[in-house]
């Protein structure tokens, strides 16, 4: 047999690296977001999102597939539950991270 080359594989550890980093300033970020409700926190990232995720789908040549989601009521209305806990589930994680009583971000990640 032949030795053959490997190529060197790439690393996940900058990313990973950025991304514990990335978690670790959100708490902080939220904090200085204290004079803002949480719900709507939430609602601007929703808001925001939908454009952005359109933008790049087109680019992607994927918005057939959104438009698939439609035609299937099963799929959208799993598509809908999952979007409603992940909601909740943001909306706790903001509301545990602004200084409402006292700071608390350790209970937030937890």
């Amino acid at each position: 047999m032949a030795d053959k080359e490997q190529t060197p594989q790439p690393s996940g550890l900058p990313y990973a690296i950025s991304a514990y980093m990335i978690w670790g300033f959100v708490p902080v970020y939220f904090k200085l977001l204290s004079h803002v409700p949480p719900i709507a926190i939430v609602a601007q990232r929703i808001l925001w999102s939908i454009p952005l995720l359109l933008i790049i789908m087109g680019f992607r040549k994927q918005l057939h597939e959104y438009g698939a989601i439609f035609r299937h009521k099963v799929h959208l209305r799993n598509l809908l539950a999952s979007a409603t806990l992940i909601a909740i589930n943001w909306l706790i994680y903001i509301w545990e991270c602004l200084p409402i009583t006292y700071w608390r971000p350790v209970s937030a990640i937890i």
